[in-house]
């Protein structure tokens, strides 16, 4: 081992330490806090960047193509599940409803009005031993 090499389980040499304090110490003197204050206030009071609404005119291209997205999801989704709706109310309306086209077929010796009684008892026997 060289002796520009640390070791990260030993401390820091005190001279490395030093020459890290000496970088990261805050400016000393009020010139530079006073120079700072001067470029704050001076970016605070500028008409053009100080105001909060500039920044979210900025933001306005893309929050409108969000809310577009948004309404165009939602009719979308609004009309799938119309849609479905609509697939399952006409699936349960051909299950529940008889259809028009059925025909009913009445046996060649059926009941007419102007049959007498007889002759519906004898229909009737006919209707009931052909089943």
């Amino acid at each position: 081992m060289t002796d520009n090499q640390i070791r990260l389980d030993e401390p820091l040499p005190d001279d490395v330490i030093a020459t890290a304090r000496d970088i990261y110490a805050p400016p000393s003197g009020d010139a530079y806090w006073s120079a700072l204050e001067t470029r704050i206030m001076a970016r605070i009071g500028d008409s053009a960047a100080g105001r909060w609404w500039m920044v979210v005119g900025g933001w306005a291209r893309g929050g409108l193509v969000a809310a577009a997205a948004i309404i165009v999801a939602t009719v979308v989704g609004a009309l799938l599940i119309q849609a479905h709706n609509q697939e399952m109310r006409t699936a349960y309306e051909s299950a529940t409803q008889p259809s028009i086209t059925e025909q009913v077929t009445v046996p060649a010796g059926a009941l007419s009005e102007r049959d007498g009684p007889d002759t519906r008892g004898a229909t009737f026997r006919d209707v009931i031993s052909s089943h």
